[in-house]
């Protein structure tokens, strides 16, 4: 049986990352303040 957690697109370029907010919201939920500042803010103010 094969499960899933989550899915994204594929980056094909060096030393390139995306990190999704939607699987982190439980962790945020618990530690709100660690998502000030962090890499996933970064990016989610981008799109």
């Amino acid at each position: 049986m094969v499960v899933s957690i989550t899915e994204h697109k594929r980056l094909t370029g060096s030393h390139e990352w995306r990190l999704e907010l939607t699987n982190y919201l439980e962790t945020l939920k618990k530690k709100p303040g660690a998502l000030a500042g962090s890499l996933a803010m970064q990016q989610a103010e981008k799109n």
